[in-house]
């Protein structure tokens, strides 16, 4: 029950918080990585109080698209905490540092623990990924 509750709270983090960054100004355009692009649209600390427990946490949106590659392509997720992976478009498989394989369908959530390496592995179209990052602040 506890975990549910935390991928509610987060869920709703990210409903709320999703639109206004994204119509930040100080949002970068894509930049060309090893192997995809990468746009970052910003990020917030934010508190959360739960049973009277202030924990401080760092939410951050990005975008990820990936190009027809040769081979499959690493992205590394640092951090402590959670991800949250919104496949936007395209034909891709993902394959979690912990050997998960996840073949997700358009507007489909994924929902990892921090730290990361994913292995994508793409057909022959675009694919977008819509990350949330949520890093324990260790407040």
């Amino acid at each position: 029950m506890k975990h549910v509750v935390a991928w509610i709270a987060c869920a709703l983090l990210a409903g709320t918080l999703m639109p206004a960054s994204a119509q930040r100004q100080d949002r970068t355009p894509f930049r060309a990585l090893d192997g995809y692009d990468e746009a970052r649209f910003g990020s917030e600390t934010l508190t959360v109080t739960s049973r009277g427990v202030a924990r401080k946490v760092r939410v951050s949106f990005e975008r990820l698209r990936f190009a027809v590659p040769v081979k499959p392509v690493a992205v590394k997720l640092p951090g402590a905490g959670l991800a949250l992976l919104q496949h936007g478009a395209g034909d891709a498989k993902i394959t979690a540092s912990a050997g998960q394989t996840f073949e997700p369908l358009p507007s489909e959530w994924l929902r990892l623990r921090l730290p990361q390496e994913l292995r994508i592995v793409i057909a022959d179209d675009t694919v977008v990924l819509d990350v949330i990052l949520v890093l324990d602040d260790g407040s």
